[in-house]
């Protein structure tokens, strides 16, 4: 049976490129989301040169358009992880790329091994994932990148620590928590296990989380299958008062967030009932009342994270009768009316 992978990049406030740089964490790891580093840099090694990669992306982007978001996002993600772990012993100057040819573009959608034709405009896996086992809450978290922690003085470098131990802690308890209400099981917790990370923002007025999912298809186009490649939470390098005293809420929310998609993409993989409460052929039919947020409003995939939030954590009355609709697709799948 012939599958097709997609790739899903979601982001809570901003879905543009990842702006990460590179650290010493690089130097440490044997893989990049599952993918041997020498493998994966070799891949980023060959766009670095000749673009491969990249002009595959635009030539698909010709023939179908409407990629062009989602295949932007997934190049963004794909350049950012090069640029993070590939450095050092791993650096692309070290794989001495000769082009003798123009990149090749394959329409292969079955499976494969083979490592020297990656290419992610035509639905090849970048990454290949292998779920964890899942021993203790530390096993969730892996490796992130400390360079924009380089230029903090002594004590907001702990502060930060601080901020990096409540993360966990927040995320270990809400998970808990969703598996105990049954919105999450606990081999949920073998999936995330070694892919939960942060990064850091210097921009106080947003929060911002990512995760990262692939997703399999049969021949028919009908999801069968999904993997989760990462999920980033932001901490914001902000020391102000009031930024403090809200850093709890701020975590809450965006972690209630991203789980949203994670209930989305492997526990409620049709969702075309709450898309057409908002959406008729493609197209927004609601007033700005009838989302939770701003943000809601900027795409299904969105609106149905934020809604899925909104109902597990806020837990407040809404109005309006599209809005109710929203929350009631929830109230029905909530596991403890069952």
């Amino acid at each position: 049976m012939k599958h097709i992978k997609k790739w899903l990049l979601i982001g809570l406030v901003s879905v543009s490129t990842l702006l990460l740089t590179g650290g010493a964490f690089a130097a440490t790891r044997t893989s990049v989301a599952g993918v041997p580093i020498s493998t994966y840099c070799s891949v980023y090694a060959k766009d670095v040169a000749t673009k491969s990669v990249a002009i595959n992306l635009i030539i698909k982007i010709k023939d179908d358009p409407t990629l062009k978001e989602s295949l932007m996002r997934q190049y963004g993600t794909f350049v950012s992880l090069g640029k993070i772990y590939c450095q050092g012993e791993f650096a692309p100057e070290m794989y001495e790329i000769v082009v003798s040819k123009p990149p090749v573009i394959t329409t292969t959608t079955s499976p494969t091994n083979s490592t020297s034709n990656i290419d992610i405009s035509n639905n090849t896996p970048i990454i290949n994932t292998q779920q964890g086992v899942f021993s203790g809450d530390e096993d969730y978290f892996t490796g992130y990148d400390e360079t924009p922690l380089a230029s903090l003085n002594s004590q907001q470098r702990e502060t930060i620590n601080q901020r990096i131990t409540k993360a966990k802690n927040e995320f270990v308890e809400i998970v808990n928590e969703l598996i105990q209400d049954g919105w999450l099981k606990a081999e949920d917790r073998n999936e995330m296990a070694g892919k939960i990370s942060f990064k850091f923002s210097n921009n106080c007025n947003q929060l911002d989380g990512k995760i990262l999912v692939r997703q399999w298809y049969n021949q028919f186009n009908e999801p069968i299958e999904n993997e989760l490649i990462n999920l980033y939470v932001t901490i914001n390098l902000c020391f102000t008062y009031s930024y403090e005293a809200n850093y709890e809420t701020f975590l809450d929310r965006i972690i209630y967030h991203e789980l949203g998609h994670y209930y989305n993409y492997f526990h409620d993989l049709d969702n075309s009932e709450f898309a057409k409460i908002c959406r008729l052929d493609g197209q927004n039919i609601c007033a700005n009342s009838d989302f939770v947020s701003p943000y809601a409003k900027s795409e299904p995939d969105e609106d149905y994270a934020e809604t899925f939030a909104y109902y597990v954590y806020d837990k407040k009355p809404v109005e309006g009768n599209k809005l109710q609709q929203k929350i009631d697709y929830f109230k029905i799948r909530d596991p403890r009316y069952q």
